[in-house]
């Protein structure tokens, strides 16, 4: 079985006794027999050989990222509309990998992971926190959702001025977004009902689809979709809705996170110095 010859065998196990210091085998006519002592023996090898086969497999999940997952965190806007393709897109490239995706407010998101506990975050503000990085993803503008029938459906371009009056359904007053929208129509002198408020595009189209007013959302031209019940409409004037990918300047990357951001390389090309 070891493809060498007896007499050599002989002289390792001659050369193990020596080194454990007491006899392995008892012979008996041709056959050896272990002895108590290699019985007490044999179950600490073979406990040893098992771990050596955990450190094996454990060393293969590392490298096929198995062992380490990804931490994503984003805001809700993106939760439903981006993350999960981008999580899509890595996991076929990685199909072993274990990947862990949260959603917290903007606020929450970039306080986490100042501290840490992600890898990457993704929102729409670039954070001003000296311990993070950020990067562009998407660049996108502002459209306006209106629903079908609206007599704002049939506009190529709708502006603050046609919205005085109008019920609109914004993102909540602590969203960036809206403090940016709020600006525009007090500098046209509009005035628009705001009756619902929502923290994510997705909820605010659905309410427009269900004829409770119309709505103003930042999104990025390959995420743009019509949905049944509702006309998307450009914004004038260009409000622009940037998504930023943010990570910690303290955490190192692991292998699979240094793979991710690779990937978003490749997708959105490469980031370009600020």
């Amino acid at each position: 079985m070891l493809g060498v010859s007896q007499p050599a065998v002989s002289r390792l196990l001659a050369d193990l006794e020596a080194q454990v210091g007491f006899a392995l085998f008892q012979r008996a006519g041709r056959n050896l027999n272990p002895t108590t002592e290699a019985r007490l023996l044999i179950d600490t090898v073979r406990r040893a050989f098992g771990g050596l086969d955990r450190i094996r497999e454990a060393a293969e999940a590392i490298r096929d990222f198995r062992q380490t997952p990804l931490m994503l965190v984003t805001s809700p806007s993106f939760a439903v509309r981006l993350l999960p393709d981008l999580v899509a897109a890595f996991a076929r490239r990685r199909p072993d990998a274990t990947i862990s995706l949260d959603v917290q407010t903007t606020d929450d998101a970039i306080e986490w992971l100042a501290l840490d506990a992600y890898d990457f975050g993704f929102c729409s503000s670039p954070s001003a926190n000296p311990r993070l990085t950020r990067r562009p993803i998407l660049l996108g503008q502002a459209y306006c959702v209106v629903p079908a029938g609206h007599r704002l459906a049939s506009r190529t371009l709708i502006g603050p001025a046609d919205l005085n009056g109008e019920s609109l359904i914004a993102y909540r007053a602590d969203a960036a977004f809206r403090h940016e929208l709020d600006r525009l129509f007090e500098a046209a002198g509009a005035e628009p009902v705001i009756r619902y408020e929502a923290r994510t595009t997705e909820v605010m189209m659905r309410l427009v689809e269900r004829g409770l007013g119309v709505a103003i959302v930042g999104t990025a031209p390959a995420q743009d979709h019509e949905m049944p019940g509702c006309h998307i409409v450009p914004f004038s004037p260009f409000l622009p809705y940037t998504l930023y990918m943010l990570r910690s300047a303290q955490r190192e990357m692991s292998a699979v996170a240094a793979d991710f951001a690779a990937m978003i390389d490749e997708m959105f090309g490469p980031e370009t110095p600020a």
